[in-house]
């Protein structure tokens, strides 16, 4: 089969796109110890997944305070928003999650 310049560079977009997401999904559901790595190296605390879910979104639903204090001490936008527009704080607050909101 055939393939022009164009083919090649959206089959390596795709998987681009794809290491990214399985990335932030290692990093997003892993352990306190690969966020702190992941921070120290890469430095990206605004990291995001499909629908715009930050490190710090998932941090907040996990209840996971450590992560969340972790995140904002590496200056994370605590603004950011999804595609839905929820920021962490939403979250916080439709869960319930009194610990959250006050950092």
């Amino acid at each position: 089969m055939y393939y022009t310049t164009c083919h090649f560079k959206a089959m390596l977009l795709r998987r681009k796109k794809n290491n990214s997401e399985e990335y932030f999904l290692s990093i997003a559901y892993g352990t306190l110890e690969g966020l702190k790595e992941h921070l120290r190296h890469r430095g990206n605390a605004n990291l995001a997944g499909a629908g715009g879910i930050s490190l710090l979104h998932k941090a907040v639903e996990e209840g996971n305070i450590q992560k969340v204090s972790l995140l904002i001490n590496y200056n994370c936008n605590v603004s950011i928003s999804d595609k839905e527009g929820n920021t962490p704080l939403h979250n916080a607050i439709r869960i319930g999650s009194l610990q959250e909101q006050k950092l």
